[in-house]
């Protein structure tokens, strides 16, 4: 049964790994909010404890689907274990009849992000940062069930050679004198996917680690009556592991690939006190050689091991537009609203073996409109007037995907960010 439980899984890890580039370790978090700069000679220091939960992804046409929808709800016939073709044809039995049974997978995906951050106002007008993030990311099955095919294990008695099948009909009369065979179990499923798929057992998963490292510069223009511009320029290297092709369940800590990072931000400040921000965002995703299973169809994701390889992949570019709006109704009580579109270019796979590679492109170009308010808590005005002490930020804020399409995450986030201000020299 060497094909037949493997197309179940396969494209849950790359959802995963996208969710984890795009929400995780976003380089927009660094400088996120205003095209302001430091002050020269001035470091800030961040921390941004995050904790985003999910359970759900958006289908093609932008309605709610499990995780594991390829995986949910399926009869394992032979267009998942196509060994189950050549049984049909030993007992004459017409296509599609034999089936593992109807899977019932469900998962939630809890991750904790925490992304330190070391900026330096070099100018004025230009800052240069770094940061570093550390995941911590775990997926526990809250379903796990088997409802009974018309399968069992070969029992090896009777006038049966050892040549014959592993698995039998239930029904089947080679020999009649072979005891009555029991449908297969989850465990027996988990065990198919184990010794002849060669995956890890299917169960809850847990990894943590550094993700992709990011650095950086942001350089703002002069001011124009009401309007502030900036510009930023980054590079992510993928420090983080990526997801390990034979854990249908596993979580990776970064893309693999290296990306650059352009964005352009414009402040309208009509009043000291209110400002609107856009900002434009734009990643450059650069090949990458990475090793996958390729799975013969794009919803069947359970794949034999020998039809693995290392390919290239180009990881589509990311574009977004972010939209704030900020209102200080007092000088150190500031809240805001803000809502991004995100827009994921489609991934291109390319190798020399003439496998589906086609698979592991569809639905990876996915869109998300994502809504987060938050609340800031600032004593650098009273810093500044040498009022109080320590210059510093405590944001608070809330995101939520409200709409999308192409196997986009549906998240909630939860985020506390921390900023201190201080001088080496």
């Amino acid at each position: 049964m060497s094909r037949t439980y493997y197309t179940l899984v396969r494209h849950l890890p790359a959802v995963l790994l996208v969710l984890l580039v795009v929400s995780c370790v976003r380089p927009s978090r660094l400088w996120a909010g205003s095209v302001e700069t430091l002050p020269q000679g001035v470091f800030r220091v961040r921390v941004r404890p995050t904790v985003i939960f999910f359970s759900h992804r958006f289908d093609r046409r932008g309605r709610a689907e499990p995780l594991t929808a390829d995986l949910d709800n399926v009869v394992m016939d032979n267009t998942v274990f196509s060994d189950l073709a050549e049984l049909e044809r030993i007992y004459n039995m017409p296509d599609g009849t034999l089936n593992v049974g109807r899977s019932h997978l469900r998962t939630q995906v809890v991750i904790q992000a925490y992304p330190f951050a070391l900026e330096y106002g070099v100018t004025d007008n230009l800052t240069v940062g770094l940061v570093v993030p550390y995941v911590h990311a775990h997926q526990r099955l809250t379903r796990l069930r088997l409802d009974p095919g018309n399968i069992g294990h070969n029992p090896g008695d009777g006038r049966i050679s050892a040549d014959d099948a592993a698995y039998l009909p239930l029904n089947h009369d080679k020999d009649p004198t072979t005891r009555h065979l029991d449908p297969l179990d989850r465990d027996d499923v988990r065990r198919i996917l184990r010794d002849d798929f060669h995956y890890r057992w299917l169960d809850d998963s847990t990894t943590h680690g550094v993700g992709d490292i990011e650095v950086g510069a942001k350089y703002r223009f002069p001011a124009v009556d009401f309007w502030r511009s900036s510009l930023q320029l980054g590079l992510r290297a993928p420090t983080g592991k990526t997801v390990d092709p034979h854990d249908l369940l596993g979580l990776g800590l970064g893309s693999g690939a290296f990306g650059i990072l352009l964005a352009v931000q414009q402040d309208f400040i009509p009043w000291d006190r209110l400002r609107f921000n856009l900002t434009l965002r734009y990643t450059a995703n650069l090949p990458q050689r990475i090793y996958l299973r390729v799975p013969t169809r794009f919803d069947r994701p359970i794949t034999d091991r020998d039809l693995a390889e290392r390919v290239w992949r180009n990881i589509g570019d990311v574009f977004t537009l972010d939209t704030r709006v900020t209102f200080a109704l007092l000088e150190f009580l500031i809240p805001h609203l803000r809502y991004a579109y995100v827009h994921k270019l489609r991934d291109e796979v390319f190798g020399v073996r003439g496998l589906s590679y086609e698979s592991l492109e569809i639905l990876t170009d996915g869109r998300s409109h994502l809504l987060e308010a938050g609340l800031t808590f600032t004593t650098v005005p009273w810093a500044l007037r040498e009022a109080f002490p320590v210059p510093f930020d405590v944001t608070l804020s809330y995101e939520r995907a409200i709409a999308g399409s192409h196997r986009a995450i549906i998240s909630n986030m939860v985020a506390l960010n921390l900023a201190v201000y201080f001088k080496v020299f």
